[in-house]
C-alpha cells in the first residue's frame, strides 16, 4: 500500500501541508468519470494577511474549514480531482477570517497550476481550444483565459509627454 507522501511524489504535490487522506473514489460529474482523492489543508500561520499582526498566543485560531475541489492534472486515463478541506482562521485583532493558502492553486481558482501549465503546452501545438479543454476537463473559456494570461503586458498605453508636430514654411 502507498503511504499519503508516495502518492503526493507521484502526482507532483509539492505542498507539504497538503496531506492526502483516506483511499480514492471514483465519482461521475456532469457524466465524467473522476478519480477523486481527499486531502487535508491546514498549517499554523505566522501572521494575519489583512493587518500583519503576528500570531502571539492565541491571536490567530483555527474557524472551521471549507471543502474546495480542485482539478488536477490525469494520471493515465482518469482524471484526478481533489477534494480539498481547507483551513478556515480567524484574527482576533483586525476580527477577520482567512483561509489556508496552497502553492497548487491561485487565490479563488479551483484549477490547478499543473492544469495551467500543460493548457498552456498544447497551445503551442496545433491544437483546437476545443480539443485542450476536452482534454483537460475545463471549459473553451477556461482555455481562452489561460491563454490570454499569457500575453505580453508592457504593451504602452499612453501618449507621449512631448509632440512633435510639422509645420509647413512660410505658416
Amino acid at each position: 500500500m502507498f503511504s499519503s507522501n508516495s502518492i503526493s511524489n507521484i502526482l507532483g504535490i509539492g505542498d507539504k501541508n497538503l496531506v492526502l487522506t483516506g483511499e480514492e473514489i471514483f465519482e461521475t460529474i456532469k457524466s465524467v468519470r473522476y478519480c477523486v482523492l481527499n486531502a487535508i489543508l491546514t498549517y499554523e500561520p505566522s501572521h494575519c494577511p489583512h493587518c500583519n499582526s503576528n500570531k502571539d498566543g492565541h491571536n490567530i485560531v483555527k474557524n472551521g474549514s471549507q471543502m474546495v475541489k480542485i482539478v488536477f492534472n490525469r494520471a493515465g486515463n482518469n482524471p484526478i480531482l481533489l477534494r480539498v478541506k481547507k483551513q478556515r482562521f480567524y484574527c482576533k485583532s483586525c476580527q477577520k477570517t482567512f483561509m489556508a493558502k496552497t502553492s497548487l492553486t491561485n487565490k479563488g481558482c479551483f484549477i490547478s497550476n499543473d492544469v495551467k501549465r500543460s493548457i498552456i503546452g498544447d497551445l503551442c501545438e496545433f491544437k483546437s481550444i476545443k480539443l485542450i479543454s476536452k482534454e483537460h476537463y475545463v471549459s473553451s473559456s477556461t482555455v481562452n483565459r489561460v491563454l490570454r494570461s499569457t500575453e505580453v503586458t508592457n504593451r504602452k498605453h499612453h501618449l507621449l509627454v512631448i509632440l512633435g508636430i510639422d509645420v509647413p514654411a512660410g505658416h
